[in-house]
């Protein structure tokens, strides 16, 4: 039997799935199947506030919330809070905030690791900048992926 009518054979008459190229053939119909090889690549999936003026419900949870002024001295340190959420997100062992990462340009400065036991998503630090830099807050929520929020803070003139 030639490769081409075992192929018709198995998918007319064994009615069993054959699985090729990450499709599932049954019959006529190809579905879906995620392979071992396809690896989820979540900095394609980072989550933004879409339209600031209307934030979703769940925009307002997840959205980390800067608190550091728009404008600081050089060499200056300032006091950075970040929260997650204009309500803050709950922590509890079904729905919780894993991690809040805070990032000057693409430069990490600092990662706190969370669990369910943490009382509230907030994370402050001290923060000096020496040129204009975009502040960003990544966040990952066991249930709805990772947010960010970012803000630019320019340098004083003259200071």
């Amino acid at each position: 039997m030639s490769a081409v009518h075992r192929r018709v054979f198995l998918k007319q008459f064994a009615g069993g799935a054959i699985a090729a190229g990450g499709l599932l053939l049954t019959g006529s119909t190809a579905l879906a199947v995620p392979s071992q090889q396809q690896k989820v690549d979540w900095f394609e999936t980072i989550n933004r506030v879409k339209d600031p003026k209307n934030k979703t419900h769940t925009e307002r949870v997840h959205a980390p919330q800067i608190i550091f002024p728009s404008q600081v001295k050089p060499g200056v340190a300032m006091i950075l809070s970040a929260k997650v959420g204009e309500q803050l997100h709950v922590m509890t062992p079904d729905h919780y905030i894993m991690w809040i990462e805070v990032y000057l340009d693409e430069e990490m400065v600092v990662r706190l690791e969370l669990t369910p036991r943490a009382p509230q998503p907030v994370l402050t630090i001290p923060l000096t900048l020496t040129s204009n830099a975009t502040l960003k807050i990544l966040e990952r929520c066991n249930l709805h992926g990772i947010w960010e929020s970012s803000q630019s803070i320019t340098l004083l003139a003259g200071e």
